[in-house]
């Protein structure tokens, strides 16, 4: 009888990073959306605003995931 071992992969530490920007300016109670509009406003009056960035943004400070930030973005561009 042959036991089977685990293999042992190592996964790559993964940073997690948090809303730290935003979250200072915002409230407790500001919800990931909240976030993400104060976001998009900001880079809306940059002069090299892009999707791409508006984004990484929502990736990086509100916490999303890339589908999500994606699909946050449309939601609120459709709406401002």
């Amino acid at each position: 009888m042959t036991t089977k071992k685990k293999s042992s992969t190592k996964k790559s530490p993964v940073k997690k990073t948090t809303a730290k920007k935003v979250v200072k300016k915002a409230s407790a109670k500001d919800s990931k959306m909240d976030i993400a509009v104060k976001i998009y406003e900001e880079e809306k009056k940059k002069k090299g605003f892009s999707r791409k960035g508006c984004i990484l943004r929502f990736v990086t400070e509100a916490g999303l995931t890339k589908a999500g930030a994606s699909t946050y973005y449309a939601n609120i561009k459709a709406t401002h």
